[in-house]
């Protein structure tokens, strides 16, 4: 089969919504390769599990930059299992994301001089953060100590973490319908390692379900773990010689095409008819309070 047929197709698979499931990287999702509306996570489009992009066949070698920064930044880490599987998710024609949120990090020191920089920073301590219109709460979490720490300030989300340290991204769907998740790390899609964007697929993440990316997506079967690392070894100044967007972590989240996040399966009519229910009938039936 030719390239440009090899594009094509992948192509129309893409539109049709057909994509991965990540399975080991979950709390409480069925591991099952099932249809729309599943408790599963979801990743790219495949076609014979030969089309997963493959942006980092083994560590990047290392490039020159200009100016070093202080602080960490992302680095690519060890092997980890992580399998993926097949499920479906529609988002519609043309569609724009519900919502999207940012965080920060950096060292313990880079993270306080930031939220002293915005000014009014409140501490945050061990927790998720609710974010992207209440769809989501997410963070950071080192395996071993739990959330990370860090700072509220002028809106921003600033954690910080310590150099060496291994981190995962927990994001959990807080709606009651499945939700669809691109997730970037210093600018780069943590799928297929390239420049993160709007128009990639993500994970998907069933109702009242959480997922942890443990790292850069490497095969259907494995991702290179984060690590917090020097700015001038992380993977995104490895990769594109340019530190402008390492220390930032962002989630675009994207919901089923014509789904409201909120509005469970029964319909409107028959929660206006609970609504107005009242216990006592008769003449002196007293109105529903």
């Amino acid at each position: 089969m030719s390239a440009f047929s090899s594009r094509l197709i992948l192509a129309l698979i893409g539109l049709l919504g057909m994509h991965l499931v990540s399975c080991s990287s979950t709390q409480g999702l069925a591991p099952s390769p099932s249809l729309e509306g599943s408790p599963t996570v979801e990743s790219t489009p495949v076609f014979n599990n030969r089309a997963l992009p493959k942006p980092m066949d083994g560590k990047p070698s290392a490039a020159p930059i200009p100016n070093d920064r202080p602080g960490i930044g992302t680095s690519w880490g060890e092997g980890l299992d992580s399998s993926i599987s097949f499920t479906s998710f529609k988002r519609g024609l043309f569609a724009k994301p519900y919502a999207t949120s940012s965080l920060y990090y950096n060292d313990t020191e880079g993270a306080e001089a930031m939220a002293n920089y915005l000014g009014g920073a409140v501490p945050l301590n061990d927790t998720l953060i609710t974010a992207a219109k209440g769809v989501i709460d997410w963070g950071l979490k080192n395996p071993k100590t739990g959330y990370l720490d860090g700072y509220l300030a002028d809106g921003k989300v600033i954690l910080a973490g310590d150099e060496g340290d291994r981190y995962i991204i927990e994001v959990r769907n807080n709606t009651v319908v499945p939700l669809e998740f691109i997730v970037s790390v210093d600018g780069l899609d943590v799928i297929d390692g390239k420049s993160a964007t709007l128009s990639k697929r993500g994970y998907i993440v069933g109702p009242k379900r959480s997922v942890n990316i443990e790292g850069y997506r490497t095969s259907t079967n494995r991702v290179a773990a984060f690590r917090f690392g020097k700015v001038k070894n992380s993977y995104a100044v490895l990769k594109t010689n340019k530190s402008r967007n390492v220390g930032v972590i962002g989630v675009a989240v994207f919901t089923p095409a014509g789904k409201n996040p909120w509005q469970s399966k029964v319909d409107e009519e028959d929660l206006r008819i609970r609504d107005n229910a009242s216990p006592f009938q008769g003449r002196f039936a007293l109105p529903p309070s």
